[in-house]
């Protein structure tokens, strides 16, 4: 999932590339990709700005399948299971089985989606343009709780013991009980908050368009 864990830690166990040694191979795009490619296995997914989410093989760079969505992929997918989790800008997320690319359920949320979705226990757990943060059955796609706050949600979430983070544009950062949906508390910032929270230690990490780098008990 998107930077690599629940906590957002960015941290992977696998070897670096300490020196390039050539081209391997590259795929072609017909349009701009701004959304992060993740791994799993042998594959390797991504979404870009025609609409769909792609998944290409690691080691030779062939195309496996693609799927359509109605709007750009910014959002970066999550696999857990047989299945792969992306929001697209037509305000759905899709669930598509990783080996065949086809739909295996969809939601719709009430505004485009940039967030990228963290899977924790059987939770999908996605922001939307709408204000929402939204928790999702990871098997059916049944909506379980969401969140509302005062304006879009583009940052993604993450989940630290038991606790879902994300921000706002509404300026504020939110703590989640992932169980039950309640809102445990609301930091509030000088300005919107679009970063993905980190978490290590007890301590939650994110930056603001105010120009600050917080750390949060």
């Amino acid at each position: 999932m998107f930077r690599g864990d629940p906590q957002h830690t960015g941290a992977y166990d696998s070897t670096g590339v300490p020196q390039v040694n050539g081209l391997k191979w590259r795929f072609r795009a017909n349009g701009q990709i701004r959304s992060s490619p993740t791994i799993f296995e042998e594959t390797v997914y991504f979404g870009r700005e025609d609409a769909r989410l792609y998944a290409v093989d690691t080691e030779t760079g062939q195309l496996k399948w693609s799927f359509k969505t109605a709007g750009w992929i910014l959002s970066s997918p999550a696999v857990a299971g047989h299945l792969v989790y992306v929001g697209s800008k037509d305000g759905i997320v899709y669930a598509v089985d990783q080996e065949t690319g086809q739909e295996e359920w969809r939601f719709a949320s009430g505004g485009r989606i940039f967030s990228s979705p963290a899977i924790v226990g059987e939770l999908v757990l996605i922001g939307s343009r709408d204000g929402n943060l939204y928790a999702l059955d990871m098997v059916t796609g049944q909506e379980e709780w969401r969140i509302k706050t005062n304006n879009k949600v583009i940052s993604s979430p993450m989940v630290f013991e038991g606790l879902a983070f994300f921000g706002s544009e509404d300026a504020h950062l939110y703590a989640v009980d992932i169980l039950t949906g309640r809102l445990l508390w609301t930091f509030r910032a000088g300005s919107a908050v679009r970063s993905s929270p980190a978490a290590s230690e007890g301590m939650v990490y994110f930056g603001s368009f105010d120009r600050h780098l917080y750390a949060l008990d």
